[in-house]
């Protein structure tokens, strides 16, 4: 009897994937340290579609989101970015609508069990200081542009702020199942769809198993 076995070299960071506190944090949680509660629960899927090239998604703009984001939600924001991932990449990577600072003190303040986004990361694209070192096309762009300095702009990276209040994606509680003895600051979670859509397994088929390993969860959608 032969057996085929597959090997993936791949980073954790890589395509759609979740990111645990130690990706940004000295000393924060990898994915395997992850308390199992907080990796399920309600969901929210807002509509930020109306923000534009580089706008910030604040504090206000969540707290008046469609549907109501309550308290423990998980939230997942819809920017509308992702149509540029495979069409303008540049785009997708640089210019997407991000949160910075009010918008993290508002997730912990609300006690948001995770956050998910469309676009190239959580923090704007601009946030990532020191830009002129991170990113300098960008950071010229931005002076060419706007005529201001992203570095004082954007003084720190608000994802370190709150992000060990965020424990994973909005993935996390089917990704779980496989991923407690992987001590990562993130995971893929589209090579876990990969790998089940090569099983032919439902997605439907592990939301079950978390449901019952979990408990029953939900989601709202405006």
């Amino acid at each position: 009897m032969n057996k085929l076995t597959t090997v993936i070299t791949t980073k954790f960071h890589a395509s759609t994937h979740l990111d645990a506190p130690s990706h940004v944090l000295d000393g924060g949680m990898n994915v395997d340290q992850i308390p199992l509660e907080r990796c399920y629960g309600t969901g929210v899927i807002v509509d930020m579609r109306h923000k534009k090239k580089w706008d910030i998604i604040t504090a206000e703009d969540l707290e008046d989101a469609k549907p109501k984001i309550r308290e423990g939600d998980f939230v997942v924001v819809n920017t509308g970015w992702h149509k540029y991932y495979l069409t303008r990449h540049y785009v997708f990577m640089n210019h997407f609508p991000g949160f910075y600072d009010s918008a993290g003190k508002w997730f912990v303040k609300k006690k948001i069990k995770a956050v998910a986004i469309d676009g190239g990361a959580m923090d704007s694209p601009l946030a990532h200081r020191p830009l002129d070192k991170y990113a300098p096309w960008l950071y010229q762009e931005y002076l060419e542009e706007t005529g201001k300095d992203a570095n004082k702009e954007f003084p720190f990276m608000s994802h370190a702020i709150w992000l060990w209040q965020r424990p994973v994606s909005l993935a996390s509680r089917s990704l779980e199942v496989r991923l407690t003895r992987s001590p990562g600051n993130g995971a893929p979670w589209r090579r876990f769809l990969s790998a089940m859509r090569a099983e032919k397994l439902p997605l439907s088929a592990w939301w079950r198993l978390s449901e019952n390993r979990l408990g029953k969860a939900g989601t709202r959608q405006g």
